[in-house]
């Protein structure tokens, strides 16, 4: 029997307001869990932390790898409320420079981006050696590509926990105050202070995740159960739409969407075409690279389905046309030329040169040169509206 009384059900809102997530993975583990790469993490009943699952990472992997998953809580509204983290955790092998997890309690980006690498991330973690290897537990603030150390509790995980679980609880104050418990007999019940750190930081923190790296002979070693969180967030409602699409070459098409995206369910269908591959590259915004060419001034129909937003918000089926035409000798002109900005008349003190589009339909400068003064200089890859 668990301990938790609470209920298992997670509270969804739609506006700010107080709210708690509880998560003991006895029903299995949700689609709204993303896992980085897929197939990663299950929720297992080999030797769960408590009742009759947990979540494991469960991948028989023959190399080395940092595996992820993450959950979309909504905006962490920090200055509103107090927050409160505790969770569960073992890892059945000393902790190292390669082998060791961290917790992500607020991160900006999902579990695809909960990488000291990724320089847009913005994360606060707490785990061991997540950068080091001095086995004890901290608290770092990921921004930049950097993990910066916040504040370190001195608890030695090796030495206190070792193979066997610990329970974990930090709460952060309005005003910015985090304090460190833990429970190493696992119950929940016994806490112990590890200490407390002022740093009021504040970002558009959407997610919790969890990140394990290991070698190749130390995967299927984390177990993670009992995640509560409570505090206030703020949850999106609104699926995604595509805002835009430009044939831009024979082999290339360019998607935006109104927010970032997830793809790994999404069908592509193009009228005529039968394979192509998609890249993704950013948040917001595709490549497809049809296998065989767009032919030029003819019709396409593209059709979108299965594309959700980080939320979990799928965005209605749609389906465009779409139509690849060459640009053509006149129809970009140079319309203005600024060569005497001195003195400025209303404009900014620079030079310059402005591009008109003679045509009825969009125009993408993409891989447009502008040689002047015997130079050649890549134009950037705009959009330019019909006679503008």
């Amino acid at each position: 029997m668990k301990r938790w009384l609470i209920m298992t059900a997670v509270v969804l809102i739609s506006s700010p307001a107080s709210s708690q997530y509880f998560f003991d993975f006895e029903k299995g583990l949700s689609s709204s869990w993303v896992q980085s790469p897929p197939g990663r993490w299950q929720a297992d009943t080999l030797s769960p932390l408590n009742g009759l699952r947990s979540l494991h990472h469960t991948y028989d992997n023959s190399s080395s790898a940092t595996d992820r998953i993450s959950y979309y809580t909504g905006r962490m509204l920090f200055p509103r409320d107090t927050f409160l983290w505790q969770f569960t955790l073992r890892h059945l092998y000393p902790p190292s420079s390669a082998n060791h997890w961290g917790v992500f309690l607020a991160s900006n980006q999902p579990s695809s981006r909960m990488s000291a690498k990724d320089t847009s991330t913005e994360a606060l973690i707490v785990g061991v050696n997540f950068t080091g290897n001095d086995d004890l537990l901290k608290f770092w603030h990921l921004r930049k590509g950097k993990a910066e150390e916040i504040f370190n509790t001195g608890f030695n995980w090796q030495e206190k926990v070792g193979p066997r679980p610990a329970t974990v609880r930090i709460t952060r104050s309005p005003a910015g105050e985090w304090t460190f418990e833990i429970d190493t007999s696992s119950g929940g019940r016994f806490f112990s202070p590890l200490g407390k750190v002022l740093f009021p930081t504040s970002f558009p923190a959407l997610f919790f995740g969890l990140s394990y790296t290991y070698s190749s002979a130390r995967d299927q070693a984390l177990w993670f159960d009992d995640l509560f969180l409570r505090g206030s967030f703020e949850k999106d409602t609104l699926p995604p739409f595509l805002r835009s699409i430009a044939a831009l070459a024979p082999h290339l098409l360019f998607l935006s969407f109104s927010e970032e995206v997830l793809i790994a369910t999404a069908s592509f269908q193009l009228s005529g075409i039968d394979s192509f591959h998609i890249f993704q590259l950013s948040g917001d915004s595709l490549l497809i690279s049809p296998l065989s060419s767009l032919a030029a001034d003819s019709l396409y129909s593209l059709t979108i389905s299965g594309i959700r937003d980080v939320a979990g918000n799928s965005m209605h089926d749609t389906s465009v046309l779409l139509c690849y035409h060459p640009l053509q000798w006149g129809e970009v002109v140079i319309n203005e030329i600024m060569a005497d900005p001195s003195p400025p008349v209303g404009l900014p003190e620079a030079e310059y040169l402005e591009l008109f589009n003679t045509t009825q339909r969009p125009i993408w400068l993409y891989h447009c040169h502008l040689l002047f003064d015997q130079q050649d200089r890549l134009l950037s890859p705009v959009n330019l509206p019909p006679h503008s």
